[in-house]
């Protein structure tokens, strides 16, 4: 069932991760429903965190936003090793509240993030990657318009086992021309986006 555009109930938007958030980013990251898809599950530690954390606010190569969903983090995305020079970078999202999930919130992390690689940086090629059993993440990242780049097999270690990894991307062009149907897609499950 389609909502009209008065009758909008979630609001996504993307803050900037703070000093403030560091706590609740090692809760997700250590959390079983993220750890299982990152390329290193073990169980982060405060000092290991700290370090990250620090890192990564210092970095000039690096975007790091919390989604908001109705004022209520529920997950990060981010942009990384932004490149000027060969107008790429890299992009990773996940939700840390299960409770929102396929309610629309990481659809609109996604066309905001992207517009913000996009529209504000003006970079030609977003890439991405991703654990290959993790099909719901892949689903949603050709939702939105990547595609996958193939490449010489590429693996990750986890005890015995070797996880494929897909490595995706997304061009200006074709996020440009098809982002239209993620705003339908977000306007059908009555998500509004608060672009800053």
């Amino acid at each position: 069932m389609k909502s009209n555009n008065s009758a909008k109930f979630m609001n996504v938007k993307l803050e900037q991760v703070t000093p403030a958030d560091k706590a609740k980013l090692l809760e997700w990251r250590n959390s079983l429903e993220v750890s299982k898809w990152m390329f290193s599950n073990h169980v982060i530690s405060e000092a290991e965190h700290s370090a990250w954390f620090e890192q990564m606010l210092l970095s000039e190569t690096t975007v790091y936003w919390k989604i908001l969903m109705n004022s209520r983090p529920v997950g990060a995305v981010n942009l990384s090793k932004i490149n000027l020079t060969d107008s790429s970078c890299r992009w990773a999202i996940y939700l840390g509240e299960a409770s929102v999930r396929g309610l629309g919130a990481a659809q609109a992390a996604c066309l905001l993030s992207l517009n913000f690689a996009f529209d504000v940086l003006n970079l030609g090629v977003v890439r991405c990657e991703a654990i290959a059993e993790n099909v719901r993440a892949i689903r949603l990242y050709e939702q939105v318009g990547f595609v996958s780049k193939p490449t010489d097999a590429e693996f990750v270690q986890r005890g015995e086992s070797n996880l494929a990894i897909v490595k995706l991307e997304i061009s200006d062009s074709a996020w440009k021309s098809g982002k239209d149907a993620l705003h339908q897609i977000l306007d059908e499950k009555g998500v509004s986006l608060d672009e800053q």
